[in-house]
């Protein structure tokens, strides 16, 4: 006989302690693989480059390290914003930086060139900086999906093996090697010994095997596409061998590591963003860019506090309780924006009401015109009440500045206690503060529907009673992206905030502006003491 009760199963036991999750069969993660990776031309018979696990360099085999030299940076005048003098002063400090090393009797230039699905790495070998005759050059195939990053090192490991080894016993020994990989370079200056990849590990032995010889190589960066001749030589031979797809070394070079998950990453955050909706306030400030998360302003990184941080991931959102989806359903009203669609009846009664942000008025309000300071260092708004002292007649806002009068004042007298009781009604109650909360909406306390109307959460710019609009309301929406970029009513605000003239001139990027404190800025300069009462 059942009373019912066993019907339902037991839950099932705690996993025991040391349980894992059973693996993925080798046949379940290829067929995983296979579907991200056919589109490229990646198989499982596709050729990967050896794992890393540590150098095979041995220490004592790197005692002639001190005969490679890298030039990794070359300082510019960063404060030029014009392309072509910046190109000019880039092609000035290369020049300079080569011409010190120009007596080298070996000039090799690499480079490498991505055009998906085409790819190449390419050295040649020139006699000097300034020659167009190329003595040799090799080239191969980097794959379908390599990096640029990828095509360099490739290019400088095929340059050192196919071009410079076999010239090990020539008399003639100094090498200078031009690239405009500055990150490769970085990478190779950690020194033989603290390489990280297969690829790079490689090309210091090479290195090695060279300057054990008695060479002494320098490796020195340029910028690229500014007018280096060396560079723009292999560039040129780079952008042949992929048109022509004849390359001087057979095969394709084994597919790397990085450059596979950075495929199944870009796959899956392709498929990703397909999901996303393209009709929301965030999307068409920041697409699908993720926030940053440094807690920086990333105009002039400095540390953001924690309000400031909020205020700007609420405006990036939209949910701010003055503009946006959250405006619109709380305030109950139209979701045009407010400046581009009102009528002459809304704009004369705003007028009439000194409302700053009426059509007509000042856009910027008072509170606005002093300093460019953030909200969140602006004193809150705040509705207290009047307390008298009980031994002299000064008249204080606030009880805790009540207590510290009497306290700095009268300390022969103790602090007066706090009112606890209702000045409308006979009403007590255990703390200030749900005495205050019972004042402001006391049936017996005058002004408690125009405390109610006035909340933060209540009161609209435009307000409830106000006259009947005659037009229709068929303007932009009022969003965070249309303040910024659209609206002609803020445009004079966006000036006299210089964002219009930085924005255009590319000073910063409006990524930046969504994460610094000139949006908060902008945004206290448009609601004026809203702004203020929300921080």
């Amino acid at each position: 006989m059942s009373d019912g009760l066993d019907a339902e199963t037991p839950p099932e036991p705690p996993p025991r302690a040391g349980f894992r999750i059973s693996p993925l069969s080798r046949d379940e993660l290829y067929a995983f693989v296979d579907a991200y990776t056919k589109d490229y031309g990646i198989t499982q018979s596709s050729p990967r480059e050896e794992r890393f696990f540590r150098s095979s360099i041995p220490p004592w085999f790197a005692a002639s390290a001190h005969r490679v030299t890298i030039g990794v940076e070359l300082p510019i005048d960063h404060s030029i914003t014009d392309e072509e003098e910046l190109m000019r002063e880039q092609r000035r400090v290369s020049e300079e930086a080569l011409e010190l090393h120009s007596h080298r009797s070996w000039i090799l230039a690499t480079d490498g060139g991505v055009d998906v699905p085409k790819s190449a790495g390419v050295g040649i070998l020139l006699s000097s900086l300034n020659s167009s005759e190329i003595i040799e050059k090799a080239s191969m195939n980097c794959g379908a999906r390599p990096c640029s990053y990828r095509t360099e090192s490739r290019a400088l490991l095929l340059a050192l093996e196919k071009l410079m080894i076999p010239r090990i016993r020539h008399r003639r020994k100094t090498l200078l090697v031009v690239t405009d990989s500055q990150s490769l370079l970085a990478a190779l200056n950690k020194g033989p010994l603290s390489q990280t990849d297969w690829t790079e590990d490689r090309i210091w032995q090479r290195l090695l095997t060279l300057t054990c010889a008695g060479w002494s190589v320098h490796l020195q960066f340029c910028y690229g596409h500014c007018g280096v001749h060396a560079n723009e030589l292999a560039d040129q031979y780079a952008t042949q061998t992929m048109e022509s797809g004849q390359y001087t070394e057979q095969g394709i070079a084994p597919l790397w590591h990085t450059d596979l998950l950075t495929c199944f990453t870009t796959q899956l955050t392709n498929k990703w963003r397909s999901t996303i909706r393209q009709d929301t306030h965030r999307y068409l400030l920041c697409g699908t860019r993720p926030s940053d998360l440094s807690g920086k302003d990333l105009i002039t990184q400095e540390v953001l506090h924690r309000q400031e941080l909020v205020h700007l991931a609420r405006a990036r959102c939209g949910e701010s309780e003055l503009w946006g989806r959250l405006y619109w359903a709380v305030r109950d009203c139209t979701n045009q924006h407010r400046f581009c669609n009102i009528s002459p009846e809304q704009s004369a009664y705003m007028r009439s009401n000194n409302d700053p942000t009426a059509p007509g008025t000042d856009t910027v309000p008072p509170s606005a015109r002093e300093e460019d300071v953030s909200p969140v260092r602006r004193r809150t708004v705040t509705r207290r009440r009047k307390e008298k002292c009980p031994h002299c007649d000064s008249t204080l806002t606030g009880f805790l500045n009540l207590v510290s009068h009497c306290r700095s004042f009268h300390p022969e007298h103790p602090p007066p206690l706090p009112e606890l009781k209702c000045d409308f009604c006979d009403m007590v109650f255990p703390t200030r503060r749900s005495t205050a909360q019972h004042r402001n909406r006391c049936a017996h306390n005058p002004d408690a529907t125009r405390h109610l109307n006035r909340s933060a959460r209540r009161r609209s710019l435009l307000p409830q009673d106000q006259p009947a609009s005659t037009s229709t309301p068929i303007g932009p929406q009022e969003t965070l992206h249309h303040w910024l970029l659209e609206c002609p009513g803020t445009l004079a605000v966006r000036q006299r905030l210089g964002i219009e003239q930085d924005l255009r001139l590319g000073k910063f990027s409006q990524w930046q502006l969504l994460h610094s404190r000139k949006l908060l800025s902008l945004l206290d300069h448009l609601f004026g003491t809203q702004m203020a009462l929300y921080s």
